[in-house]
C-alpha cells in the first residue's frame, strides 16, 4: 500500500507523459519488491515450522540415542539454513515457493531418515532379546537354539531392508511393529518347542519310573503310564495354542507338577502292594506303615504343588519317592524280623543276630535311598536292602530247621 501511495504521488507530480511512465514503472517495481519479500517471509516461517516439527519428531523416536537425535536434528539445521539462503537469492514469489518446498522435502527427508534409524535400532534391540531368551531355554539343543536364531536373523533383515524401502515415517514405524511382530513369533516358537522337549523328556523318565516298580502288575503299569501320556499330550495341545512364552511356561510349569504326581502315585500303589503282601506283618503294624506310606504321599504332593520351578518340581517328586521307599523298605524289615521271631527253636539271642543284621541292612538301605539321584536308583537300592532282609529271614529258618 505504501509503495502504491508513493507511485500515485511521483504520478501526480509528473510535468510529462515520460515523467508519469517513469513514476508508474517505479511503481511497479516497489510492489513487485514488496510481494517478493511477503513471498520470501512466507516460506521462511514454512521452514521455521517445518524445522519445529522436525525437531519435535526426531525427539520422539524412542530408540535413538541422545547423540543420534542430535545429528540429525543438526542435519535439519542444515538443511534450514541452505533453504533460507536459497529463499533470501529468490528474484520472484515463485523462486521464494521452489526454495521453500525443496527445503520442506530436504527436512522431511531428515525426518523420515531419524525413523528409520529408530526403527532399525529397534529391531537391533529385538535381535538381541529374542537371542537372549532362546538361549535361555533350558531344554532345547544347540543345534534347535541355532535354529530359532538363524530364523530372528532372516526376519530382522526383512525388517531392516522393508525399513530401508519405506518412504514415509509412518511406513517405516508399520515396517518395524512387522518385523518386531515376526521375531516375537520366533521367541515363541522357541519356548513352544522348549515346552514340548521338557514334556517330552519327563515323561519317559516317568514311564520308565512306573516300570521300576516291581509290585505293580504290568495293567497297573500301562493304566499309570497312559495317566501320565494323556496329560503330556493335553499340555503339548494347549502349549500349541499360547500365544506368549509367559503362557507356554505356566502350561509347561503344570505339566511337569502333573507328571510327578502320577510319578508319586505310582510309587505309592508299587509300596502299598507290598506292603499288604507282608504276611508277617500284624494288622496293627500294616495299618501303621499304610498311613507312614499316605503321609510320604502328601508330603510329595505338597512340595509339588508349592515348587515354583522345574528343579523344586524335581527334587520333591524324588524326595518324595524316598520318602515312599523307606516306608517299604522298613515294612520289609519289620515282615522279616517278625517272621524270624516265630522260629521257635531258636534262642533269643541267636534271633538278635539275624534281626541285628536286618537292622544294619535297612540302615544301609535308607542311606543309600537317600543319596540316590533318580528314581531307578531308589527302586533298585529298596529291591537290595529288601532282598538283604529276606536273605536273614532264610538263613534264620534254615538255623530253626537244623535245630528242630
Amino acid at each position: 500500500d505504501e509503495a502504491a501511495q508513493t507511485a500515485k504521488g511521483e504520478i501526480d507530480k509528473a510535468k510529462t507523459p515520460a515523467e508519469a511512465q517513469t513514476a508508474e514503472e517505479a511503481g511497479t517495481a516497489a510492489i513487485a519488491e514488496d510481494v517478493v519479500d511477503a513471498a520470501k517471509q512466507d516460506a521462511k516461517n514454512k521452514i521455521a515450522k517445518d524445522v519445529e516439527a522436525a525437531k519435535e519428531a526426531i525427539d520422539n523416536n524412542p530408540n535413538l540415542s541422545e547423540d543420534e537425535k542430535k545429528g540429525f536434528k543438526d542435519a535439519v539445521d542444515t538443511e534450514a539454513a541452505k533453504a533460507v539462503a536459497d529463499i533470501e537469492k529468490a528474484t520472484t514469489p515463485a523462486d521464494a515457493q521452489t526454495a521453500e518446498e525443496a527445503g520442506t522435502a530436504a527436512i522431511a527427508e531428515d525426518v523420515l531418515d531419524a525413523a528409520k534409524q529408530d526403527a532399525k535400532n529397534k529391531i537391533a534391540k529385538d535381535v538381541e532379546a529374542a537371542n537372549a531368551a532362546i538361549e535361555s531355554n533350558p531344554n532345547l539343543s544347540e543345534d534347535e537354539k541355532k535354529g530359532f536364531k538363524d530364523a530372528v536373523d532372516a526376519e530382522a533383515a526383512k525388517a531392516v531392508a522393508d525399513i530401508e524401502k519405506a518412504t514415509t515415517p509412518e511406513a517405516a514405524q508399520a515396517a518395524e511393529e512387522a518385523g518386531t511382530a515376526a521375531i516375537a513369533e520366533d521367541v515363541l516358537d522357541a519356548a513352544k518347542q522348549d515346552a514340548k522337549n521338557k514334556i517330552a523328556k519327563d515323561l519317559a523318565t516317568v514311564e520308565a519310573a512306573i516300570d521300576a516298580n516291581s509290585n505293580l502288575s504290568q495293567d497297573e503299569k500301562d493304566a499309570a503310564k497312559l495317566a501320565a501320556q494323556a496329560k503330556a499330550a493335553e499340555a503339548v495341545a494347549n502349549i500349541e495354542k499360547a500365544a506368549t512364552p509367559e503362557a507356554v511356561q505356566t502350561l509347561e510349569d503344570a505339566a511337569v507338577k502333573d507328571l510327578a504326581n502320577i510319578e508319586i502315585k505310582a510309587a505309592y500303589d508299587d509300596a502299598v502292594k507290598a506292603i499288604e503282601a507282608a504276611d508277617n506283618l500284624s494288622t496293627a503294624a500294616k495299618t501303621q506303615a499304610l498311613e507312614d506310606l499316605k503321609k510320604a504321599r502328601q508330603a510329595a504332593e505338597d512340595a509339588i504343588k508349592t515348587a515354583t520351578t522345574a528343579d523344586e518340581v524335581a527334587k520333591g517328586a524324588l524326595d518324595g519317592l524316598k520318602s515312599i521307599a523307606k516306608v517299604e523298605a522298613k515294612a520289609a524289615a519289620d515282615d522279616a524280623k517278625a517272621a524270624i521271631a516265630q522260629n521257635s527253636n531258636l534262642t533269643d539271642a541267636e534271633k538278635k543276630v539275624y534281626t541285628d543284621a536286618i537292622d544294619e541292612a535297612l540302615k544301609d538301605t535308607e542311606t543309600k535311598i537317600d543319596a540316590a539321584t533318580d528314581a531307578d536308583t531308589v527302586d533298585a537300592e529298596t529291591i537290595v536292602g529288601q532282598k538283604a532282609f529276606a536273605k536273614e529271614e532264610v538263613k534264620a529258618a534254615t538255623a530253626d530247621a537244623v535245630k528242630g
